[in-house]
């Protein structure tokens, strides 16, 4: 049978690898033959994967992972992140955009550590929909090049001290997803002059490590869940179903897909579009302020 996925001997970087859709990224590569590296905090074995400890958080951290990385990466699935219940504004963004961002921009393209006609797909959420409509929580990130590890989280200090310190890292679950859908758009022409690819899926919930804190940002409970998943396909995502996209876009069957975010909530989108459903990703996280 012909390898249509085209994995096969491909040299992958996965991050948050050892829980959720990473975890569930990682075990569908290495079944398709790739070469996967996995970097996360905690390390949970996946066989036939090498893992690298790795702090998001911290950029030492992140350049030590690349010391151990290959030097040509074939592809990169930016899928770890954090929820903000148990970490702060500053930190949840890190995470989230400010990692990628240099991941990205300093390795993988000014780097030229990915290969050329390589891919790049982040998993962003249902929350990174709509942010056309919300530049103004994230824009002054983007002042700061992507290379600067330490400009960016300056940049999000200064923002808490315009805010008055009052950002909660839950507010930046949203905002940071905004910022990543966004920053994957604006690459997308840079990277395209030697044949990459990149792209982002935005799921809704998910049967992740990180359900429970999900619960109770929307209250607590199993009702309110099941409140913000009644819709056509009304149940919580399985991380492999989200896992297969994942992997999907960064293959040989994706290769005419780039700047796409992939809504993927269960029909969500199209019933806000059909039917007017209450758009419950359609709010701003933050209060309009001028930056100076």
């Amino acid at each position: 049978m012909k390898d249509y996925w085209g994995y096969k001997g491909k040299k992958c970087a996965v991050t948050g690898s050892s829980s959720g859709m990473g975890r569930a990224a990682a075990e569908m590569l290495v079944d398709l033959g790739a070469e996967v590296y996995g970097l996360d905090i905690t390390e949970r074995e996946v066989p036939g994967m090498k893992f690298i400890k790795t702090d998001l958080s911290r950029k030492e951290s992140i350049d030590a992972a690349f010391a151990e990385l290959p030097e040509e990466i074939d592809r990169f699935f930016g899928v770890a992140g954090v929820s903000g219940m148990q970490t702060g504004y500053v930190a949840t963004m890190t995470v989230n955009t400010v990692a990628n961002r240099y991941i990205t921009d300093k390795y993988l393209l000014l780097g030229r550590r990915m290969a050329d006609n390589g891919a790049i797909v982040y998993c962003t959420s249902a929350s990174g929909a709509r942010w056309q409509r919300y530049m103004y929580e994230f824009s002054h990130l983007f002042l700061v090049s992507g290379t600067d590890f330490d400009g960016q989280v300056q940049a999000l200090e200064a923002q808490r001290e315009i805010y008055g310190g009052d950002l909660t890292g839950v507010m930046a679950y949203s905002v940071s997803k905004r910022a990543t859908t966004y920053y994957a758009k604006l690459i997308m022409a840079q990277a395209a002059e030697r044949g990459i690819r990149v792209n982002n899926i935005g799921p809704g919930f998910a049967s992740t490590g990180l359900m429970e804190e999900f619960k109770n940002m929307v209250g607590g409970t199993e009702e309110a869940v099941a409140s913000n998943v009644a819709y056509a396909i009304n149940r919580v995502a399985r991380p492999e179903e989200l896992a297969a996209w994942l992997v999907m876009m960064n293959s040989e069957m994706a290769t005419y897909c780039t700047g796409q975010y992939m809504f993927l909530a269960g029909g969500l989108e199209t019933e806000i579009e059909l039917y007017g459903r209450i758009d419950t990703v359609g709010f701003p996280m933050l209060p309009v302020r001028e930056y100076i």
